[in-house]
């Protein structure tokens, strides 16, 4: 806990070191910078969700009920149902379950999905001795293409990880004529068309029948997890660093005084879900990103990729032939211009106002309703 908390005080005094001396007024104009946002969009994405906590806190409510458990500690947000006959899927099933779903709703990135991702094997899927787990994309301007890694252990989760990493390829796709320069987008836009790809899946499986109810109701915990994670892990992650870096600009902090910051966040920001004592002191300490050296807050991004995605997806459901064109324009530009920029031309969404956020949170109750009722069934 010593070297972690003197490692973690160097790197923020080493940054507000150099913001002083490069005349940055505040810490956080560094971390705007690299989001391609404004303050002004970051704050609006905070006022929308802390005025919808409730609704993430819902969710755990839930999970807790489900769990036999009166609330939650740390350790049990990500604890997966006791859920019966759960199928594994060959690798043939989880490739025609994607561009079974990606074709129903969204033609082009089904037929992206089979010619290319699957027609032309660019997916490294076999597990191997040695092979580590997890997947990403990488795309090659030199080739135009891209490649997938991931390691396959016939889950519905590891479908929706294909699903996730196609939608990176497909990004890339849509970037193929973009100078190199203009192909660079910031952290806040990198997940938009992987989360966009889970979201097509997720509701393709919960669309078709031939999905068992305990297969549907896995990929409903999953969707609700996630919004526990990006709408409340996340957010305390944020607010912890931006009050160590407060604090940090008056001199080193202590092991004590961290682990206190860290359980005060997390009671403010999870609220009554949280059990008395079952608190992460340490997630400081463990969590790697906040000792990423050539990225500031490591944290934010990754909840304004999540809502502006789900915000995405929700156009995508109401209007998806007037809404398709735009969306891949959204997905050429995506390194060319700020974040409020894009979205206003190519989708005509205003990302600097607390609505655009709010109505996203807003359409988790629907899955989080839907696996109440579902587990009541099963169980």
């Amino acid at each position: 806990e010593d070297m972690a908390a003197a490692a973690l005080n160097a790197i923020a005094g080493t940054r507000l070191t150099l913001n002083r001396h490069r005349q940055v007024d505040h810490f956080l104009e560094v971390a705007l910078f690299q989001a391609a946002i404004t303050r002004k969009t970051l704050d609006a994405m905070f006022e929308a969700l802390f005025s919808r906590f409730e609704v993430p806190r819902k969710i755990l409510r839930l999970k807790a009920k489900l769990l036999t458990r009166p609330s939650l500690a740390w350790f049990d947000v990500g604890a997966p149902l006791d859920l019966p006959g759960q199928e594994k899927l060959s690798w043939e099933n989880a490739t025609s379950l994607v561009g079974k779903s990606f074709k129903r709703a969204y033609p082009a990135l089904g037929k992206f999905f089979e010619q290319q991702v699957v027609g032309k094997n660019w997916v490294d899927w076999e597990p191997r001795t040695g092979k580590r787990p997890g997947g990403f994309c990488t795309s090659s301007m030199l080739t135009k293409e891209s490649r997938i890694f991931m390691t396959y252990n016939q889950s519905l989760g590891d479908v929706l990880t294909l699903a996730h990493e196609s939608g990176h390829a497909y990004h890339g796709a849509m970037m193929r004529d973009i100078r190199p320069y203009g192909r660079g987008y910031p952290m806040t836009l990198a997940e938009t068309a992987s989360t966009f790809g889970e979201q097509v899946l997720m509701n393709g499986i919960l669309d078709d029948p031939a999905i068992s109810q305990a297969q549907k109701a896995l990929i409903l915990d999953i969707e609700t997890g996630h919004a526990a994670v990006y709408l409340l892990d996340i957010p305390i992650r944020y607010e912890f660093e931006k009050a160590f870096y407060e604090e940090r600009a008056g001199g080193p902090l202590s092991v004590s005084r961290l682990k206190e910051l860290m359980v005060d966040t997390q009671r403010k920001i999870f609220g009554d879900v949280l059990e008395v004592g079952g608190e992460d002191p340490y997630l400081w300490a463990s969590k790697l990103h906040f000792y990423i050296t050539g990225i500031t807050f490591y944290n934010f991004p990754y909840t304004f990729g999540y809502l502006l995605s789900r915000a995405l997806y929700r156009m995508f459901k109401k209007d998806p032939g007037g809404f398709i064109p735009k969306y891949e324009e959204f997905l050429r530009l995506a390194g060319t211009e700020p974040a409020e920029k894009l979205v206003q031309h190519t989708i005509g969404g205003d990302i600097e106002q607390p609505q655009f956020r709010a109505e996203a949170i807003d359409s988790l109750e629907e899955p989080s309703a839907r696996l109440e009722k579902l587990m009541a069934k099963i169980l």
